[in-house]
């Protein structure tokens, strides 16, 4: 059997300990037969550390500007040596070397032909253009860098910038110019899809599914999605304290205010212990679901809390808040996407953890735009297209953004045209929150 290329994700404390604090988020990369990927993780630890940026921002050149550079996240590198490890497999799998490799006929013709037929995915079909964009933009990332660090002759990339309006919310105008660098041979990515969301006695029935066979907690997890809009990395990095304590809860409209902290999206910084943290947000968790949580927190954790200290003499619980059922161990990105998306007996098309944060911004959409046409005692079908349009933009605005985070203008605009379905999807919207009192009753 031959070992395909794998990472290995040191203790951030042990690292620390050792001396290696400023790496001690890098994760390693061996390839196949527990090869040490030498190179590749010089480059992984270069670009974490910003001793090196393929447009020359390194940690250095910022100092000298006066201009403040942003470190990559630790997720960000994590992703970075994912799809190096694809890249390594794939040299290894056609015999190239990447110290020789070509850009137009290896990388272009091969690597992104390959993954664009089928011929190097998982399942044999073609990957997605995006996929593909980001795994060849790493790739010809890694190759510039070993140019540059004298490990392989010149890497050439045929590219070209342009100016384009990206949306702002900073700006007056309400956009801002930026450049960006298009490579030659890069594929066009398709438009994002129409949103299509499940019904309510599909997501009733996926949800027990996923009960009876992931179990309790990983069922939470999905929930909290559902019912919050939070992003599967938030949720999974949730900390015990997170969501205040039941005195200390400030409800507004039956929600709980909650602030995130850890696993949110933007520029990353670091407590004094370490801990990399995200910017801020502060979300409503329903009340209901927040007693649930609290329930959790308070009774059902204890179990697999203790089971984990029993494994980990003299080390205190795991600070995260969702803890596997089975030893304890904080359940991980990778589980809870499983979880969600392949154990369940009711499989619904196109359902993943991203997917349950449009169900949750449809679903509020939808609850306030019946919250206003009830005012004028009316339904929203009777309503004016137009009105529906520029009061969906409000409530995505004001409501929809704050709790989601990070919404591009893409994601909105698919939010304003799903809103012209919505006298078909009212009746499931209707059912899902009798499902919900039902459950909760």
């Amino acid at each position: 059997m031959v070992l395909m290329a794998f990472l290995h994700v040191p203790s951030q404390s042990v690292m620390a300990a050792a001396g290696f604090a400023s790496v001690q988020h890098v994760p390693v990369l061996f390839g196949r037969q527990h090869r040490y990927c030498r190179e590749f993780n010089r480059f992984l630890r270069e670009r974490a550390t910003l001793d090196w940026h393929p447009e020359g921002h390194t940690a250095a050149a910022g100092a000298l500007r006066g201009r403040r550079i942003a470190y990559p996240s630790r997720a960000t590198v994590h992703d970075w040596a994912e799809r190096l490890s694809n890249f390594d497999d794939w040299l290894h799998e056609t015999g190239r070397d990447w110290k020789t490799v070509d850009y137009l006929s290896d990388i272009v013709q091969g690597y992104q032909a390959d993954m664009l037929t089928g011929r190097w995915s998982q399942d044999g079909r073609p990957l997605k253009p995006a996929t593909v964009n980001v795994r060849v933009q790493i790739a010809c990332t890694f190759l510039k860098w070993a140019a540059e660090r004298d490990l392989r002759p010149p890497f050439t990339v045929l590219s070209v910038s342009m100016s384009v309006e990206a949306h702002s919310g900073s700006s007056s105008h309400g956009h801002r110019a930026i450049t960006v660098t298009s490579r030659a041979g890069s594929l066009r990515c398709e438009a994002k899809p129409f949103i299509t969301i499940p019904t309510a006695d599909q997501i009733r029935r996926w949800l027990a599914s996923v009960q009876s066979r992931r179990g309790y907690t990983k069922a939470l997890m999905c929930k909290t999605v559902l019912r919050t809009g939070m992003r599967r990395r938030e949720v999974v990095e949730m900390r015990v304290n997170d969501l205040p304590e039941r005195k200390d809860w400030v409800v507004i409209g039956e929600h709980v205010q909650m602030r995130l902290l850890h696993g949110t999206k933007g520029t990353k910084s670091h407590s004094s212990e370490g801990e990399e943290m995200g910017p801020p947000r502060t979300i409503g968790v329903p009340l209901d679901l927040a007693e649930e949580i609290d329930y959790y927190r308070t009774w059902r954790r204890l179990r697999p809390a203790t089971m984990w200290m029993k494994r980990n003499r003299g080390k205190p619980a795991p600070d995260r808040l969702f803890l596997s059922e089975y030893d304890g161990t904080p359940i991980s990105m990778d589980t809870l996407y499983r979880a969600w998306t392949v154990t369940p007996d009711v499989k619904v098309e196109s359902w993943h953890p991203h997917a349950g944060r449009h169900y949750w911004a449809c679903q509020t959409l939808l609850s306030a735009l019946e919250q206003e046409t009830s005012r004028a005692k009316a339904t929203i079908s009777q309503m004016p297209e137009a009105w529906v349009y520029e009061v969906g933009r409000s409530i995505i605005d004001t409501r929809i953004r704050p709790q989601l985070g990070h919404v591009d203008i893409e994601t909105t605009l698919i939010y304003l045209r799903w809103i012209t379905s919505i006298t078909v999807l009212a009746d499931h919207y209707v059912d899902w929150h009798a499902f919900l009192e039902e459950a909760n009753g």
